[in-house]
């Protein structure tokens, strides 16, 4: 699938978290889902809006759909001869089976798990929950892969549109019910149903088929979560290209948004009733979205539970995608771990989360492109993850987190990259409705390769910034 959604996706995201919020008082009180009381009660519908059942007619057309969008605009605007299908390119393909695909990062990396958001989310919004919906990108992607393109079926491909798909699909499922008001009307409801759009364009292709886009009625009952927290960073970075050394390293600006939806420390009734998502934009780069991070609680336990600490089991879904100039990272893991919370007074606490991660694939910068003609190579591993943060009365004073993943070539120059992110928060709170902050964050590469001299890349980065608002 082509094309470039990031600049709608990233409007409707920054519309999410003022939309969310605006019925709470504070970050963390259950938000009023009543109806709104300018709305005239003589057009209020009392029938519930999709869905009292699972629709399976509706998914399976949606799912064909999304085939052939992409397969139509290949074969008539794009000029793209793998979509010239036929009997033959059917069979070549089942003889002949997967195969690694030299696409660009950013096509493998965000657009096909966007595509595959869609595959989840047609399902989602015909009735269906998070696990029946989490097959229907694995088996649209597959009938896409072998049956929408005359080139072979890329595993790759498959891979990520599913996986990738099912924690974009959820998360954005979710956001987009926080956006979308059934209350609303006018000026207001149209801009929430176009906000909504690039987040859950499937969803909202059936509120245009079923008339949901217009009609006025009572919102989901679980519209809002529990919790829900959002702060924006706004500021300019330093990145060097070497060691700790950014004299001469020209500064660019950046703004990087972080939801919090749902309390990681609460209990867990659903897949993603919390999740985590960050998202980066950055100047003077080729890619604007220069980052996308979401963490999904799929399975949690309490471990323990006193006056003063709280010890959670926790297993979630990873989706990272960070492409800029200095790095090329991105994949789909699992976790399992333990998220922490220490009580040390009534204004002073300490969370934490450490976890030990399952890739399942990754795609990670490579010098030797010659190989396989892309600029990455594709991988699979293992890593860790740590995060601590100390906060006076809801304000994050310090903060600090470690990635570290070890990934293994399957595809590319054979060899293992071990990888390293550091990083240091401090912030200030002002008496306003902002804080400053300083970041410093140390990536470190080193590359090991069977048949290549070995790579090792050090990129220290500082960041100042400006929190809207404060948390």
């Amino acid at each position: 699938m082509r094309g470039r959604p990031e600049a709608g996706l990233i409007l409707a995201l920054l519309i999410a978290a003022p939309v969310a919020a605006q019925r709470s008082e504070t970050a963390y009180t259950p938000l009023d889902v009543r109806p709104s009381l300018s709305t005239p009660q003589a057009t209020w519908d009392t029938t519930p809006f999709c869905c009292d059942r699972r629709r399976f007619l509706p998914t399976a057309a949606g799912i064909f759909l999304l085939e052939a969008i992409p397969w139509y605009f290949n074969m008539h605007f794009a000029d793209d001869s793998t979509a010239i299908l036929s009997h033959e390119s059917y069979w070549t393909n089942i003889r002949l089976g997967f195969e690694w695909d030299v696409d660009n990062f950013r096509t493998n990396m965000f657009m096909h798990p966007y595509h595959g958001a869609a595959y989840f989310n047609t399902a989602r919004a015909n009735g269906y929950d998070f696990w029946e919906s989490s097959a229907f990108p694995w088996i649209g992607s597959f009938l896409f892969e072998f049956f929408g393109e005359r080139n072979r079926p890329a595993i790759n491909d498959w891979i990520n549109t599913s996986a990738g798909g099912i924690v974009i699909g959820e998360s954005f499922h979710r956001l987009a019910r926080m956006i979308r008001d059934n209350e609303a009307t006018g000026a207001a409801r149209a801009g929430r149903e176009l906000g909504a759009l690039p987040v859950d364009p499937a969803g909202s292709l059936f509120r245009v088929v079923r008339g949901e886009m217009s009609r006025v009625g009572p919102n989901p009952t679980d519209r809002f979560p529990v919790a829900f927290r959002y702060t924006g960073k706004l500021g300019f970075r330093i990145v060097s290209e070497g060691d700790i050394d950014i004299q001469g390293n020209a500064a660019s600006a950046f703004a990087e948004f972080f939801f919090q939806y749902g309390d990681p420390m609460g209990p867990l009734e659903h897949p993603f009733d919390d999740f985590l998502m960050t998202f980066q934009l950055n100047s003077r780069e080729s890619e604007i979205l220069g980052r996308l991070q979401i963490e999904g609680s799929l399975f949690r336990r309490d471990l323990a539970r006193t006056g003063s600490t709280d010890h959670l089991f926790n297993i979630s879904l990873h989706y990272d995608y960070v492409n800029n100039l200095t790095y090329e990272i991105g994949g789909q893991s699992v976790g399992a771990g333990v998220n922490s919370e220490w009580r040390l007074s009534d204004d002073w606490i300490i969370r934490s989360r450490a976890q030990a991660i399952g890739t399942i694939i990754a795609g990670i910068g490579s010098e030797y492109a010659g190989v396989t003609g892309r600029s990455y190579d594709f991988g699979s591993g293992a890593g860790l993850r740590l995060f601590g943060v100390l906060s006076h009365r809801g304000f994050p004073i310090l903060e600090t987190w470690y990635i570290g993943s070890w990934i293994h070539t399957m595809n590319g120059a054979t060899g293992n990259h071990i990888i390293h992110f550091p990083a240091v928060i401090a912030r200030v709170p002002l008496p306003t409705l902002v804080g400053l902050g300083a970041e410093f964050i140390y990536a470190v590469r080193n590359s090991f390769y069977r048949d290549f001299d070995d790579v090792h890349r050090r990129n220290p980065q500082v960041r100042f910034f400006v929190t809207i608002p404060r948390p």
